[in-house]
């Protein structure tokens, strides 16, 4: 009796959990697209995009990383600066989210710093010092791969270049190569030079990252070059 019981009353269950989670789904979607329409209406549509299109655009960057919320908190934080064109929101936010998933950084930090280096990068720098009162080499390293990361996504290049690596502190190098990574693997970016001045060649790197150590103007590997 009780197993037939059960067996009743298990589908009306599921069926009670299935609608509550698409009610879900329905009040998320109409908050978020509350949002871009208050966002869009208080920057006088500087955007000149929709608020159906920034929803559109959620989705499909969130099939990407699987984050469709934090993709559509992005864009919002974007529209609600008045100061980027809609036709910069997919890279930008997507680097921003990439940015979430390596570091946990907050997305709205990290629209801000893509504002303000659109600004101007040295009042950038210094407005990012006021909040730091203190730039250090890793700050403003930071600084410099947040650039590099915009250029290589609003030209199209699909290529970022890093020079300065070692000027990173240990938690943001690794920081730095896990947006990398993230970026290669949604296809924002199809590769990376990352270059530095460092003690030892680095061990256990990702299996998608070629390490050449030059020394003495010679590539290949430390323990040849001893040797040679």
């Amino acid at each position: 009796m009780g197993g037939y019981v059960l067996g009743m009353v298990n589908p009306l269950v599921v069926a009670g959990v299935a609608a509550a989670a698409l009610s879900y789904a329905a009040y998320e979607g109409s908050k978020e697209l509350s949002a871009y329409q208050k966002a869009l209406t208080l920057t006088g549509g500087y955007a000149g995009v929709s608020a159906g299109q920034l929803g559109a655009l959620a989705e499909s960057i969130g099939k990407t990383n699987g984050t469709t919320g934090v993709a559509a908190e992005t864009l919002a934080s974007l529209a609600s600066s008045g100061k980027i064109a809609g036709e910069s929101f997919d890279e930008i936010a997507t680097a921003a989210v990439a940015m979430n998933q390596a570091t946990g950084k907050a997305v709205q930090d990290t629209v801000a710093e893509f504002v303000r280096i659109g600004d101007d990068p040295v009042s950038a720098a210094k407005s990012l010092n006021s909040s730091y009162h203190f730039l250090t080499a890793s700050v403003y390293e930071q600084i410099e791969t947040l650039l590099a990361v915009v250029i290589a996504l609003q030209s199209g290049l699909r290529m970022v270049v890093l020079d300065r690596f070692d000027g990173l502190d240990m938690p943001s190098r690794t920081q730095c190569i896990g947006m990398l990574l993230t970026l290669a693997k949604s296809g924002e970016i199809e590769s990376a030079v990352v270059c530095g001045t460092l003690k030892e060649k680095p061990a256990k790197l990702p299996p998608e990252i070629q390490a050449i150590w030059i020394a003495n103007g010679i590539a290949g590997e430390p323990e040849l070059q001893k040797s040679a």
